[in-house]
C-alpha cells in the first residue's frame, strides 16, 4: 500500500489543479502485493459516469487506457490530460469500482460543461444585437466554458471602445434551460454609460515647439470638438502609445537625439464624459553628424554610399532622413541582387550635441530568382501576365525591377490587387510569388446614360477588355438619343506574334442632328474605320510608347442652319468630304495605377496629318500635348496637375477642316472637346451666330486635389481649380486670356459601367463682353462616355 499510494499520488499531484484524481485501492489487496513483491496491477475494465452528450466509448477511446494492460501512474496522469483536452468537461475523476487479485476495475467520473441554448442582451442600444451576433461567433449547441464567456465580454468591450463609450461595463449569467439537459442561456447584461470624449490633450516640458504643432503629430487620439466632423477621435492605450512614438520621432526628426515622452495621465470629469490626457516630454538637446563612417562595403565605395544616404556631415540630425537614407542604401544593394545585407548603424556621441555614425555592412551573398509563381487568376492566362513581368528566372534579383513588374501588372487595369513575395529558397535563391485578385473588366450592358449634349442616351453594347483572360479588346456599341446615334465595333490585340506591338481596328457610323441647346449647327452621317499600330521602346527610358493610326471616313451634311459657322471650316463648299488622316501618338506613362494614380506622370504628344499626300479633301495638321503629374501628399490625398496644348492649321488657305477636329472646350469633356467645368458644353472659345465655331488652338490648365474614400470599388473625392480657352488661331493664344472655375466633384468605378461621376463647378469668367459670370453648373458623367 505504501508503494502504490505514493505512485499514484505522483500521478495526482502533476496534473491540473482543477483536475481531481482519487484511487482508493483495497488494503489487502495491495498488501498482497507488496508482500509477493509483485508491483504490477493490470486494468481489468473500464466505465464511465457522468456522461450525458459525449458518448462512453468516445470517451474510453480518448483516454488511452487499455484493458488488461498494465496501469501506471504515467497512463493515468496521460489519461486525464487526453480528456481534459477534449474541453468537454469541468471535472474529471478516476476513481477505483472493485479490486481483484488480478488487477482493478476503474471508473471514468467526468462532469460535462454546459452547452450553450442561446446568447441574450440587455441594456444595448448603441451596438444592436446582430453585431454582436456578427463578432462573437457563438454557435447553439457549442460547449460553452467561463472563459469563452469571459472573452466574449472582453470582445464586447472592445467594441464600445470603437465607438467611444469606454466606461461601458458588462456582467454575465448563465441561467438553465428548462427541458434541456445541460443546457444554458448565457445574458449578457451591459451598461452602456455615457459616450466619453477626449476633450482635452494637455503637453508638458515642450520648449522648442508649440503645443499644437506637437498635437498635429498625433495621428491617433485627438480631441473632439463639433466643427471636426471628420476626425475620428477613438482612445485606447496602444493609439495612446503609437502617438506618443509619433512625437518622439518628431523630435528626433528636427534634431533632438535624446527627446522622449517621460510620463502620460489619463483622467475624467466628475460626470465621466470628458476624458483629459497629459503628456510629459524631456526635450533633450539639438544634435548635428559630426561625421559618417563606412566598413565592410565591397560592392560600392564610401562616396556612392554617403551620396545614396542623403546625409553630410554638418546636417541636422534627423532621424526619419536617416531611416530613409538607410532604406535607399538597402534598396541600392537590392537592385544588384544582395538581398540579404545587413547594416548596423552605430550613433558614437564626438561632442556635447554631436554624433558620428558608424555603418557596419555586411554584404553576403548576391542572390538570383530560381522561380516566379502567379497565383490568384482564375481568369487572365499566366502568360498575360508573365509577359509584362520585368524580372525572369535565372536573373540576379533587382527589387527595383520586381517593383517595375507590379506597376505593369496593375496598369492592364485587369486586378484590384496585386502583391509581390520574396521566398528565400537558400543564402543564394530565392523565389517569387505574385498573387493577383482578378476583377470584373467586361461590361455587357443594356443601359440608359446621360451627356450634357445629348441628354438621356439608350445604351447597348459589349465591351471585352480582356476577351477570354487573353488581354484582347473587343467592342461592340449601339447608342442613340434624340440628336444622335452611334454604331461602332473594335478589336485590340496587344501582343501580336508574342510581341509587345499592338494591332487593332475600328469601324463606327454616326447620324447626328443639330440642335442649337447642344451647339451643333447642322445634321452629320458620317461613315468610317481605322487600323493601328504600336510599340514599345526602350529609348529615352521603357515607359514610352507609341501608336500609329490610319483613319478614312466620309461626312455628308445637310440642314445647314448657320452657313457663315459652315463655311468658317468648309472653305470649298464640299458636300460630302472624304478625310484619309494619319496620326501618330507618343506617350510616356509611369503612372503606378490606372483608377487612382498616387505617384508618377502620363506625357502624351498626338500630331495628324489629313489630306495632302494621303488623299481626300480634308487637308490640316494638327497637334496635342497634354502633361499629367500626380504627386502623393499625405494619407491618402493625391494633388493631380494637368497642362494641356493644342494647335491646328489648314495645308493651304481655303481647305476643308472639319469643324469637330476644331477644339471646343466646356462642360464634363465627355465628348470630343476638353472638360472645362463650370461652364456649358462647348461653349467656351469662338462663336458665330449663337454657335460655337471652334478654336484652332487650345490651352487649360487643371489642379485637382484629390481624396481616396474606397479601394474597391474605387471612389474619390475631388476639389478642383482649372482655367482655359480656345482661340481662333496660333496667333490669337493668350494665356493671360483663361476662364476659370473651381469646384468640387467624385467618381466612382463599377465594374459593370466603367466610371460614374459628376462635378459642380463655378464659373468665374463670363463668356460675352461685360456679362455676368457663368456661375454653377453640375456635370455627369453616367454610363460610358461618348
Amino acid at each position: 500500500m505504501p508503494f502504490l499510494s505514493h505512485r499514484l499520488h505522483s500521478a495526482l499531484s502533476a496534473v491540473k489543479p482543477v483536475i481531481i484524481l482519487v484511487i482508493v485501492l483495497f488494503q489487502a489487496g495491495v498488501l498482497s502485493a507488496q508482500q509477493t513483491g509483485q508491483q504490477q496491477f493490470n486494468l481489468l475494465g473500464l466505465s464511465v459516469k457522468g456522461n450525458e452528450s459525449a458518448s462512453a466509448e468516445v470517451i474510453r477511446a480518448n483516454s488511452g487506457l487499455q484493458i488488461d494492460e498494465e496501469l501506471t501512474a504515467e497512463k493515468i496522469q496521460k489519461a486525464i490530460d487526453r480528456l481534459w483536452g477534449l474541453g468537454l468537461f469541468s471535472d474529471i475523476q478516476i476513481l477505483v469500482d472493485r479490486q481483484t487479485p488480478g488487477g482493478v476495475y476503474l471508473v471514468i467520473q467526468v462532469e460535462e460543461r454546459p452547452r450553450l441554448n442561446e446568447v441574450m442582451y440587455r441594456g444595448n442600444k448603441k451596438i444592436n444585437d446582430d453585431k454582436f451576433d456578427e463578432e462573437l461567433e457563438f454557435i447553439p449547441g457549442q460547449v460553452i466554458s467561463q472563459e469563452d464567456i469571459h472573452n466574449a465580454a472582453k470582445k464586447m468591450k472592445e467594441l464600445y471602445k470603437e465607438k467611444n463609450f469606454l466606461l461601458a461595463e458588462i456582467t454575465s449569467t448563465t441561467v438553465p434551460v428548462e427541458n434541456r439537459t445541460n443546457y444554458v442561456n448565457v445574458i449578457f447584461k451591459i451598461n452602456e454609460g455615457r459616450k466619453v470624449k477626449l476633450w482635452d490633450i494637455t503637453i508638458h516640458g515642450n520648449e522648442s515647439f508649440p503645443e499644437r504643432k506637437l498635437r498635429g503629430q498625433m495621428e491617433h487620439v485627438k480631441e473632439e470638438r463639433w466643427w471636426k466632423f471628420f476626425q475620428d477621435s477613438e482612445y485606447s492605450p496602444e493609439n495612446l502609445l503609437e502617438d506618443e512614438t509619433g512625437i518622439v520621432e518628431f523630435y528626433k526628426g528636427q534634431g533632438y537625439r535624446d527627446a522622449e515622452v517621460v510620463r502620460d495621465s489619463v483622467y475624467y470629469n466628475e460626470e465621466r464624459t470628458r476624458m483629459f490626457v497629459d503628456l510629459w516630454v524631456e526635450e533633450g538637446i539639438r544634435y548635428r553628424y559630426a561625421g559618417f563612417e563606412w566598413q565592410g562595403n565591397t560592392l560600392f565605395d564610401r562616396e556612392q554610399l554617403q551620396h545614396t544616404l542623403g546625409l553630410e556631415p554638418g546636417d541636422r540630425y534627423d532621424y526619419l532622413a536617416f531611416q530613409r537614407g538607410l532604406e535607399n542604401v538597402r534598396s541600392l544593394y537590392m537592385d544588384r541582387g544582395y538581398l540579404y545585407l545587413n547594416i548596423a548603424p552605430h550613433e558614437i556621441p564626438v561632442a556635447k550635441d554631436s554624433v558620428k555614425v558608424r555603418f557596419d555592412l555586411q554584404e553576403n551573398y548576391q542572390v538570383s530568382v530560381r522561380k516566379i509563381d502567379i497565383v490568384g487568376n482564375t481568369k487572365t492566362k499566366e502568360d498575360v501576365i508573365r509577359r509584362e513581368l520585368r524580372i525572369f528566372p535565372g536573373d540576379v534579383f533587382s527589387r527595383e525591377r520586381l517593383m517595375r513588374s507590379q506597376r505593369e501588372i496593375f496598369i492592364l487595369n485587369y486586378f484590384s490587387n496585386v502583391v509581390p513575395d520574396v521566398v528565400p529558397v537558400d543564402e543564394k535563391q530565392v523565389d517569387l510569388e505574385i498573387e493577383v485578385e482578378e476583377k470584373q473588366t467586361d461590361r455587357a450592358n443594356a443601359s440608359i446614360g446621360y451627356s450634357e449634349r445629348d441628354g438621356l442616351i439608350g445604351s447597348v453594347g459589349l465591351q471585352f477588355n480582356n476577351f477570354l483572360g487573353n488581354g484582347q479588346q473587343i467592342t461592340l456599341n449601339l447608342q442613340k438619343s434624340q440628336y444622335y446615334q452611334q454604331f461602332s465595333a473594335g478589336f485590340n490585340e496587344p501582343w501580336p506574334w508574342n510581341r509587345p506591338n499592338p494591332v487593332g481596328f475600328n469601324l463606327f457610323y454616326t447620324e447626328r442632328g443639330q440642335n442649337r441647346r447642344y451647339y451643333y449647327p447642322f445634321d452629320l452621317t458620317q461613315i468610317g474605320g481605322s487600323i493601328s499600330v504600336g510599340h514599345r521602346f526602350q529609348w529615352p527610358d521603357n515607359y514610352f510608347r507609341s501608336n500609329w493610326t490610319l483613319y478614312a471616313d466620309r461626312k455628308h451634311y445637310s440642314n445647314i442652319q448657320d452657313s457663315t459657322t459652315y463655311q468658317n471650316w468648309n472653305r470649298t463648299g464640299a458636300n460630302p468630304t472624304r478625310g484619309v488622316r494619319f496620326t501618330q501618338t507618343i506617350r510616356r506613362d509611369s503612372r503606378d495605377r490606372p483608377e487612382f494614380p498616387t505617384q508618377g506622370s502620363r506625357v502624351t504628344l498626338r500630331s495628324t496629318l489629313s489630306g495632302g499626300p494621303l488623299g481626300g479633301n480634308e487637308d490640316y495638321h494638327k497637334h496635342e500635348l497634354q502633361i499629367e503629374w500626380y504627386t502623393p501628399l499625405f494619407w491618402r490625398f493625391v494633388l493631380y496637375s494637368d497642362f494641356e496644348f493644342g494647335a491646328m492649321k489648314g495645308l493651304e488657305s481655303d481647305v476643308v477642316i472639319p469643324y469637330e477636329e476644331h477644339f471646343f472646350m466646356g462642360g464634363s469633356g465627355m465628348t470630343y472637346g476638353t472638360a472645362l467645368r463650370g461652364y456649358q458644353e462647348r461653349s467656351v472659345g469662338p462663336t458665330s451666330s449663337g454657335y460655337p465655331i471652334g478654336g484652332r488652338s487650345m490651352l487649360k490648365y487643371s489642379l485637382e486635389l484629390r481624396l481616396k474614400i474606397s479601394d474597391n470599388p474605387t471612389v474619390y473625392g475631388i476639389g478642383f481649380v482649372e482655367s482655359g480657352n480656345t482661340f481662333a488661331d496660333v496667333v490669337s493664344l493668350n494665356p493671360f486670356d483663361l476662364k476659370r472655375s473651381a469646384g468640387f466633384g467624385a467618381r466612382l468605378f463599377m465594374p459593370m459601367l466603367g466610371m460614374l461621376g459628376f462635378d459642380i463647378g463655378y464659373g468665374l469668367d463670363s463668356l460675352q463682353p461685360g456679362g455676368e459670370p457663368s456661375g454653377w453648373n453640375t456635370h455627369f458623367i453616367f454610363g460610358q462616355p461618348f
